[in-house]
């Protein structure tokens, strides 16, 4: 009786113009004292990711309606997703995934599609091998 959105990655890739991580910047790490603790530095890359977004009602109305107010929520959200790691949201597509159809005797299903553009991050932090065999001893 409750409808259900269900989500699943089904690609992710690098940026063409962005196939490997990048340098951003060099960073430096203090204790609570000022000294400097280590050092390091961030690196980013670009990921075009498709999610996909299926849309699970007891009738097509409800299914519908949820997909639409689904989309709406999206769209008012983008702001507070960009703020958060998502560099770019657009609404793809909206098809019919015949992957689901055994479940549709019983189920109304909206399948929609979202383009993200997640921008990973790496921090790297310069490492001794000493460090190395210290951490592994523990």
């Amino acid at each position: 009786d409750h409808p259900m959105i269900l989500y699943t990655i089904v690609s992710r890739v690098p940026r063409a113009d962005n196939p490997k991580p990048k340098f951003r910047e060099n960073i430096k790490e203090y204790d609570d004292n000022g000294k400097e603790v280590r050092q390091g530095s961030i690196w980013g890359q670009l990921f075009d990711c498709d999610i996909q977004f299926n849309i699970v009602a007891s009738d097509y109305t409800i299914a519908s309606r949820v997909m639409n107010t689904f989309e709406d929520a999206m769209f008012k959200f983008t702001g507070y997703f960009k703020q958060n790691g998502v560099s770019e949201l657009l609404f793809k597509k909206q098809y019919t995934d015949s992957s689901l159809d055994r479940y549709r005797q019983n189920v109304s299903i909206r399948s929609i599609i979202y383009r993200a553009t997640i921008d990973k991050i790496h921090l790297v932090f310069d490492t001794t091998i000493a460090e190395i065999d210290q951490s592994y001893e523990k």
